[in-house]
């Protein structure tokens, strides 16, 4: 069950940091903490004398509430995003790039090859 998530702390509004679930844990999952938004938040499960806080947790396996991680969209809503921006005819100003091809400096590579597009076939959009 290894997936991306947003780790949130107290109600799913308040996301503290970006994770991978490692797996489920009984109430909890066992997550590790990818980027953190706000380091110096308290975990909502802590490894006493050890790891506290969002920030200290960084590239570590931590225990996290089930109720707490949200799972990143699923590809469907993506692409229902896209159909509505489409519809909406805002989707010129918007240039869609695979993230593996973009660096850490944030640079990605631009030509039409090596992006990642989203194309309608027989009615249907996907990525192409």
């Amino acid at each position: 069950m290894v997936g991306k998530c947003q780790l949130a702390v107290d109600r799913k509004e308040n996301v503290v940091a970006g994770g991978t679930i490692v797996r489920e844990c009984g109430p909890n999952y066992l997550v590790v903490v990818d980027s953190p938004y706000k380091s110096n938040t308290t975990l909502p499960i802590p490894i006493p004398d050890e790891i506290t806080t969002v920030g200290n947790a960084v590239g570590y396996e931590v225990l996290w509430l089930t109720h707490l991680v949200i799972f990143n969209a699923h590809p469907t809503q993506e692409m229902h995003l896209y159909k509505k921006m489409v519809d909406a005819k805002v989707i010129e100003q918007f240039a869609f790039v695979n993230p593996a091809l973009v660096s850490k400096a944030g640079m990605g590579e631009a030509t039409k090859e090596n992006r990642s597009r989203v194309c309608k076939s027989n009615n249907e959009f996907k990525w192409c």
